[in-house]
């Protein structure tokens, strides 16, 4: 289906596909419609070789879309994002941009709701929507006078294992080359995973926990000695890592790149959104996979795997990304070809940021033909 999609665009497409830094690859355009948008970059692909958008762009998209219309309203303070439940409509494609539409559901003096649909043209000239998402806001809440006592104190869950300061651990590009020397992964193979996961490496920065089940199997691509975690139940598997972003995120909005001089719908983006949009575009990632990869078993392995649906919590009102921020993710349930897989971050404080629950589909590949061996691998 994909592969007789060719190259079209409602508007021209810009000069490059990638993004110079995330900032660049939310950024918006206004449109000649109210509340319709249209991404300035193309999304951009990670964790599959097809020409399919990652999916965490097109999240990133719909919470920039949403703070389009909460923001600089007369009267009212610059409402918080705390909530997206959206749902995999089909895959986005990674050869043209997104138009995005924003209809309001609510708006009073606490709340604000808007459902947000992401969608594409295709080259009949037919639009196929890709995702769409509920999205809330709330306005800002006041300090207390006094402090408060639990429950009404901030309290959260803590991560399920001790684990090391990101400055104690490798990087992701550290682990594969290190893993290439001792003989863990091929040299073809290791080029094959910084070319899957180029996007996230090159817009946010991550550190490997040496007990997680990922560090160990290489997200299921060495499987050439046992993990710590073999022993456990698949839903006892945890893999852990940190992560922050590459560019500065504010908290001035002056810190982020002005919008390009040579588009004049170009739109501005404010630090708040920025760093709302960074933690929805990294939070995605993997969810989908984790039976597969905690299995050891590599991604190409697999019949189908992609992610159904999506509930996203902000347990924080002004996350500050360019901060290290840990994150654990555990699968809980597989029954009738569907995954259910949660993933949760937390700040260095070990204060809980946010937490992303994911239905998935998950099918075993299908079996090789009568006689015919099946193909090795990348």
């Amino acid at each position: 289906m994909v592969s007789a999609i060719a190259t079209a665009n409602t508007t021209a497409a810009p000069p490059s596909m990638k993004a110079e830094n995330f900032v660049e690859l939310i950024r918006l355009e206004a449109t000649d419609e109210p509340n319709v948008f249209l991404t300035c970059s193309f999304p951009e692909k990670q964790g599959n070789s097809a020409a399919i958008a990652y999916g965490g762009c097109t999240l990133a998209f719909v919470v920039q879309a949403a703070y389009k219309t909460v923001e600089g309203r007369k009267g009212l303070p610059d409402f918080n994002i705390y909530s997206l439940n959206g749902n995999y409509l089909g895959p986005a494609l990674s050869d043209r941009r997104v138009r995005l539409k924003v209809d309001i559901v609510r708006d009073t003096r606490t709340f604000a709701t808007r459902f947000v649909t992401a969608y594409q043209t295709w080259d009949n000239g037919q639009e196929r929507s890709c995702f769409a998402a509920l999205i809330d806001f709330q306005a800002p809440v006041p300090k207390p006078a006094e402090p408060l006592k639990v429950p009404y104190a901030p309290f959260s869950a803590r991560p399920s294992t001790i684990v090391q300061r990101p400055e104690d651990v490798p990087s992701w590009r550290d682990v594969i080359d290190e893993r290439v020397r001792t003989g863990g992964l091929t040299p073809q193979r290791a080029r094959g995973m910084l070319e899957m996961f180029e996007l996230g490496m090159r817009l946010g920065e991550s550190r490997q926990v040496p007990t997680s089940i990922h560090y160990q199997n290489m997200i299921g691509n060495d499987t050439s000695k046992p993990t710590t975690q073999d022993h456990l139940a698949l839903t006892d598997r945890v893999s852990v890592d940190w992560f922050r972003c590459r560019v500065d995120l504010g908290p001035s909005s002056s810190a982020l790149p002005p919008p390009p001089g040579g588009n004049s719908r170009a739109l501005p983006v404010s630090a708040k959104s920025a760093n709302a949009c960074f933690l929805a575009f990294t939070m995605d990632a993997a969810i989908a996979f984790i039976p597969v990869t905690y299995s050891n078993i590599p991604l190409d392995a697999v019949g189908a795997c992609s992610s159904l649906d999506c509930a996203f919590r902000y347990h924080t009102e002004a996350p500050d990304m360019n901060k290290w921020h840990l994150r654990e993710m555990k699968t809980i349930c597989g029954q009738a070809e569907k995954t259910y897989s949660e993933a949760r971050l937390w700040d260095e404080e070990l204060g809980m940021v946010a937490t992303m629950t994911q239905a998935s589909i998950l099918r075993s590949p299908p079996p090789p033909p009568p006689g015919r061996k099946e193909q090795a691998r990348l």
